[in-house]
């Protein structure tokens, strides 16, 4: 994500706070179960087939240049 983003806008995504997610992550055991399986596995969305059903979906970098308004246009 932050590789599509400094590319579509220039720009770095920002700062996280990774003390803060890390503590939650501990404090909600559901919550680090969540977020460690989209850490390593994710959806694994067929997205051949997605554009297939849904022609017009961007990826995030098409989305930031021409949808979104972190680009001024």
């Amino acid at each position: 994500m932050e590789e599509k983003f400094k590319i579509a806008t220039g720009k770095s995504t920002g700062a996280t706070y990774g003390f803060l997610g890390s503590a939650l992550k501990f404090a909600i055991k559901e919550l680090g179960i969540m977020l460690n399986w989209f850490r390593d596995q994710g959806l694994q969305a067929d997205i051949t087939e997605l554009k297939k059903i849904h022609p017009d979906m961007m990826d995030l970098e098409t989305w930031l240049k021409t949808k979104s308004n972190f680009v001024k246009r």
